[in-house]
C-alpha cells in the first residue's frame, strides 16, 4: 500500500472596513480602507489592482460614485481569501453661486440667493442693512442698500465636515471725475480743456468683482491640514485701475474723427490659486 502525506494549510478570512461609516462621501473626500486576515494585501477598485504589499490600509481621494473596493488577503502559508465589496456613494460637490442685482441705487431693496440645502450659512453685508434672511439656516438675504460707494455681499457655508465654500461679491459705483471735453495743440503738446469739476461718471468704470473659495479639511500625519482652491475675479471683470485721456486723432489724419477719448487700464484678470496649509 502506498500512502501520500497531505499538508492542509489554513485559509485566511479576509476582512475589509471603511473609515466612512455609511459609505457615503463627497467628491474628493479621503477614505481609508483597513484590511485584516493576512500578511499581504492586494486592494482592488472596480476590479483594477491599486495597491499590493504588507500594508493593511489603502487611502484614496479618487473614488467615483458606485466604486467597489475589495481586498485579497494572503496569509504566511500563501493561502488567500477575497473580501466582500464595499460600495461607496460619492456625491458631487456643488459650485457656490451668488445671484442678485449687480447695479443698484440708494435705498434699493434686493434679494441675493445661494445654494439651498447646505448648513451654517454666514452672510456678510457691507454698505447696506439686512431686512430679511441672512441667518445660519438661510440661503437668501434681503438687503436695503443705503450707502453710496463700495458695497459688498458675501456668503460662506459648509458643504460637509470636510468642505466649506465661500463666495464674495464687491460693488462700487463709478467715481465722479473731471474729464477733458476738448483740447488743442500748443506746438506738439496736446492741451486738454476740462469740464466742470466732478461733472462726469465714466461709463464702464463701476467696480465689481466676484471671488470664490473652496476648502478641503483633512489630516496629514495626524496634523490638521487643508487644501484651498480660490479664484479671484471669477468672471474676469476688467476693472479700471487708471483712466487717461488722449486725442482720438493722434496722427493728425484729416479723414479721421477728432475729439477726446478715454483709455482704461486694468491690472488683474481672473487669477486662480491653490494653497496647502498644515498646523503644527
Amino acid at each position: 500500500m502506498d500512502t501520500n502525506s497531505v499538508l492542509v494549510l489554513p485559509t485566511p478570512t479576509a476582512s475589509l472596513v471603511s473609515s466612512d461609516g455609511d459609505n457615503t462621501i463627497c467628491e474628493g473626500e479621503s477614505v481609508t480602507f483597513t484590511a485584516g486576515g493576512g500578511v499581504i494585501y492586494e486592494f482592488y477598485v472596480n476590479g483594477v489592482p491599486v495597491q499590493s504589499g504588507a500594508s493593511s490600509t489603502y487611502i484614496t481621494t479618487s473614488l467615483t460614485d458606485g466604486s467597489a473596493v475589495h481586498v485579497i488577503a494572503t496569509n504566511a502559508s500563501g493561502c488567500s481569501d477575497i473580501s466582500a465589496d464595499i460600495i461607496t456613494t460619492v456625491n458631487a460637490r456643488p459650485v457656490p453661486t451668488l445671484t442678485g442685482e449687480a447695479v443698484v441705487c440708494t435705498e434699493d431693496i434686493e434679494t441675493y440667493n445661494t445654494e439651498a440645502g447646505m448648513s451654517n450659512y454666514s452672510w456678510t453685508v457691507i454698505g447696506g442693512s439686512v431686512s430679511a434672511g441672512g441667518g445660519p439656516a438661510d440661503n437668501t438675504v434681503t438687503v436695503t442698500w443705503d450707502t453710496i460707494g463700495a458695497q459688498t455681499v458675501s456668503v460662506n457655508y459648509e458643504i460637509s465636515e470636510h468642505f466649506d465654500a465661500g463666495l464674495n461679491w464687491v460693488y462700487s459705483t463709478a467715481i465722479p471725475v473731471t474729464v477733458p471735453t476738448a483740447g488743442y495743440y500748443y506746438g506738439d503738446v496736446w492741451i486738454p480743456d476740462y469740464s466742470e469739476r466732478g461733472g462726469t461718471r465714466i461709463p464702464g468704470t463701476a467696480y465689481h468683482r466676484m471671488d470664490l473659495s473652496v476648502n478641503y479639511y483633512f489630516k496629514t500625519f495626524k496634523l490638521e491640514s487643508n487644501l484651498n482652491l480660490s479664484v479671484y475675479n471669477v468672471y474676469n471683470r476688467h476693472n479700471a485701475f487708471a483712466v487717461y485721456f488722449r486725442d482720438k486723432n493722434l496722427d493728425g489724419n484729416p479723414q479721421q474723427e477728432s475729439g477726446v477719448e478715454a483709455v482704461k487700464l486694468y491690472l488683474f484678470p481672473i487669477v486662480p490659486a491653490i494653497t496647502y496649509n498644515i498646523k503644527f
